[in-house]
């Protein structure tokens, strides 16, 4: 089975890493996409980051939980994303945090499994970013 999650990973932090450990876990192959730096802030609309996307990314492969780390440039790269790992041959299953809840289901319209995933209580990039202010 491959699971594949996007996010952006900035100020990479315990949360990040207990989402990846626990999705390392039910996985065969761990398929990580890191948000571009403009997807992130023309497209997400969220706020300014602290590290670019090629430091993130490389923050990312470090970790050693991944088997593929590459970049998440539009919404609709999952669709596509899915349908390659299914055409490798693999299940997938599309994993991402609890304050995402029914944001993707539709991707099991081609065929992922849709999961959310508890965020780590009381840490976000986001979090870090306003302490940094």
């Amino acid at each position: 089975m491959c699971v594949i999650t996007y996010g952006s990973f900035d100020l990479l932090h315990r949360g990040h890493i207990r989402l990846l450990q626990r999705l390392r876990k039910i996985a065969d192959h761990l398929v990580v996409c890191v948000s571009t730096d403009e997807f992130h802030i023309e497209v997400k609309k969220k706020e300014g980051l602290v590290n670019d996307e090629l430091m993130r990314a490389n923050c990312v492969q470090e970790l050693e939980l991944a088997d593929e780390v590459f970049f998440e440039r539009s919404w609709a790269q999952r669709y596509s994303d899915i349908v390659a790992l299914q055409n490798k041959g693999y299940e997938v299953v599309f994993a991402v945090g609890t304050d995402w809840v029914g944001k993707f289901d539709d991707l099991e319209e081609v065929g992922a499994t849709v999961i959310y995933v508890p965020r780590t209580k009381d840490i976000s990039s986001t979090m870090l970013r306003e302490k940094l202010k």
